[in-house]
């Protein structure tokens, strides 16, 4: 025998649904804001390679090299990062990431040699790649 869906044994229950959660808008806009720094900062140097080329005189080859600098610094040392960040929470990165790659590219014009560019060009990669995860 089963009970009548008046009865009180037979409770309907109603599912609860919670509001959905509101983004925070400033902090969205700050990290947007942020990644588009870390992006414009390593996208900028393929303009400054005609003025680095000239000032130091370096080679095709040499420009080739600051490129090729760049891209395994910020590629390499991304997965690093990537891993302690899917370990811990370490919030204070994201602000530091964005200093070190506008830093490194900052300074690239007053660097007085090719060996200074490159590791300019590191601390660049490093920030973007810190940034990343």
């Amino acid at each position: 025998m089963t009970p009548e869906p008046s009865s009180p044994a037979v409770a309907i229950a109603s599912p609860v649904v919670a509001a959905p959660a509101r983004p925070d808008m400033r902090l969205l806009g700050l990290l947007a804001l942020g990644h588009m720094i870390v992006d414009v900062n390593q996208r900028s140097l393929a303009a400054l390679l005609p003025l680095l080329k000239s000032t130091l005189a370096l080679s095709y080859t040499a420009t080739g090299g600051i490129v090729l600098v760049t891209s395994v610094a910020s590629s390499l040392i991304q997965p690093v990062f990537g891993y302690f960040a899917d370990r811990t929470a370490r919030r204070w990165l994201l602000p530091l990431s964005v200093l070190l790659s506008t830093i490194g590219l900052g300074l690239i014009g007053l660097a007085p040699s090719y060996q200074v560019v490159l590791v300019l060009v590191v601390i660049t990669g490093i920030g973007v790649a810190a940034f990343h995860p």
